[in-house]
């Protein structure tokens, strides 16, 4: 009954650390996710802003042919769309070293419930066979009780010793 009792709660818990292990994992693909879209909406702002840059210069420029100005226009808008690629990417990066994070400590977590079942299970064990101990040592005392009764009882229905 205590066995079955530990076993029932050792699967709660084991459940219990899976759902969170789950839901943790859950978040960290949420979280990366977001992060992710707020990359993917800071580099198109930075694109346009590019562009948007790109058109005032080259409007801008009076000294010079127009073919220069459209250059400058140019490196100007490919440097700021290599910075956004950049920024893109470093925040892609974050966000999956924030998912493995969660995803770690989600591990953990199921690993160190899981471990605290087994401890719980050893204690029910411990204990389950500490009771069989005194259960037997008192059916042993018992026994020995009443053989030594049953001695006596005999001894008196005999009546006393004649010798």
């Amino acid at each position: 009954m205590a066995a079955e009792a530990a076993s029932h709660a050792r699967d709660v818990k084991a459940g219990a650390a899976a759902c969170a292990a789950l839901d943790m994992a859950d978040t960290a693909a949420q979280t990366a996710s977001g992060i992710q879209t707020r990359a993917d909406a800071l580099a198109v702002r930075v694109a346009t802003a590019a562009s948007k840059a790109a058109d005032i210069v080259s409007a801008s420029i009076t000294s010079g042919t127009e073919e220069e100005g459209a250059l400058i226009a140019l490196q100007l808008a490919a440097t700021v769309d290599a910075a956004a690629i950049a920024t893109a990417e470093e925040t892609a990066l974050a966000a999956a070293a924030a998912a493995t994070a969660v995803a770690s400590a989600a591990t953990q977590a199921a690993l160190a419930a899981a471990a605290a079942a087994a401890a719980f299970e050893k204690e029910v064990t411990n204990a389950a066979a500490a009771v069989k101990r005194v259960a037997t040592t008192t059916a042993h005392d018992l026994a020995l009780n009443a053989d030594a009764k049953a001695v006596e009882v005999a001894q008196a229905a005999i009546g006393p010793s004649r010798f």
